[in-house]
């Protein structure tokens, strides 16, 4: 009688447990996203209002300067941010080498949602670290609806987003690894360095190839559905998700961070992600 009095009451609390470490978990991605999109402003005054490209050149001698080929000597939009998320010394360790392999492994906890189940160790295939969280494409690159160009030169600064800052998605929850197989490159989980993968930690374009190691440099196509979804290791590969119940958590160009749910248009959340569409961000935003 006492053991199942037990198991009744095991089972009326287990449900209030979760969900208070998922609002915590919650918390803290809310706050990986604000760190991140601080830094995107950071880094622009540090750098002349310039944004942070998607993609960084390591060593210039070595860069490929094909928009749709990469090498060793580039990386990722999130590799340069890394000194303004207290991770200086490991961005030191990339530039001295000129070769984002260099410290591949690295779990970046900033880069991490800890709601997100699909990373295990943070490590994915091949060793690469990875990250929870991706740029926008459209707004660190000059992008088309296929394709993006001028990777290595974004086309505005902080200060003239035709949108504005608070109009304009700059980072996005992505569940690191979007599909149960990894047996194909295009399932393979978002890492955040690597030579080839600048495209793979961003949002906002077509993507026909694997998803995010962290600090690679190839990557920006990045969304084969732009829809923000709530789903599980399937379903929409490329575009903004999360493990989160009902929410998708977005950073904000202006710093901010904020939410939307599955109730929200897939067209007010592609406004939301275009820089310069000119348009007023329908009721269902707010």
């Amino acid at each position: 009688m006492v053991i199942a009095i037990i198991a009744i009451l095991i089972g009326l609390l287990l449900p209030a447990v979760q969900k208070v470490r998922e609002a915590a978990a919650r918390t803290t991605c809310s706050n990986n996203l604000k760190q991140l999109s601080l830094a995107i402003h950071n880094y622009a005054g540090t750098n002349g209002d310039k944004l942070p490209p998607l993609r960084i050149t390591l060593n210039a001698a070595t860069a490929s300067t094909s928009d749709s080929t990469s090498t060793s000597g580039q990386a990722s939009a999130l590799t340069g941010l890394l000194p303004y998320v207290e991770q200086d010394a490991l961005y030191r360790a990339h530039m001295a080498a000129g070769d984002v392999t260099v410290n591949k492994g690295i779990v970046v906890k900033t880069f991490q949602c800890p709601s997100d189940d699909t990373y295990g160790t943070g490590v994915g295939p091949n060793g690469w670290a990875g990250s929870c969280y991706a740029v926008n494409s459209l707004l660190l690159a000059t992008a088309g609806w296929f394709n993006v160009t001028n990777v290595s030169q974004p086309k505005y600064s902080i200060g003239n987003i035709p949108d504005g800052t608070s109009n304009t998605v700059a980072i996005a929850e992505r569940k690191m690894l979007t599909e149960t197989s990894v047996t194909c490159s295009r399932d393979m989980p978002i890492l955040w360095t690597g030579q080839d993968q600048y495209y793979s930690a961003s949002i906002g374009e077509y993507q026909t190839t694997y998803p995010s190691y962290w600090a690679t440099s190839n990557w920006w196509y990045s969304s084969q559905s732009i829809q923000p979804g709530v789903v599980g290791t399937t379903g929409v590969r490329w575009g903004a998700n999360s493990a989160h119940p009902a929410t998708v958590q977005l950073g904000m160009a202006d710093g901010s961070v904020r939410g939307v749910n599955q109730s929200t248009n897939i067209l007010t959340f592609w406004l939301a992600v275009m820089p310069a569409d000119g348009q007023v961000l329908p009721a269902d935003w707010n």
